[in-house]
């Protein structure tokens, strides 16, 4: 294929999809318009070295898992300065 760079958006989606058991770097490749080759080094962590790799499996569902808040528990705001909260 071309000379067509991938976007920091597309390899963060190519990893997600990677991680979520889409396997075909080329049907991917395709899809950006980008080589076979390009899709598997961004993929795999040997180019865009800086951004973030998911975990090694996700489940089906990967943007659920993405969504869910990872610090702690919500509090309701109406409990903020009672007695016996902290």
């Amino acid at each position: 294929m071309g000379r067509t760079k991938l976007t920091v958006e597309q390899v963060l989606e190519a990893r997600l999809r990677f991680a979520s058991g889409e396997r075909e770097y080329s049907k991917l490749a395709r899809e950006y318009g980008v080589s076979r080759e390009a899709v598997r080094n961004a993929v795999e962590g040997l180019t865009f070295k800086y951004l973030p790799m998911p975990p090694k499996r996700l489940k089906r569902d990967s943007a659920a898992i993405i969504a869910v808040p990872m610090f702690g528990r919500q509090r309701d705001p109406t409990s903020y300065g009672q007695a016996g909260h902290c």
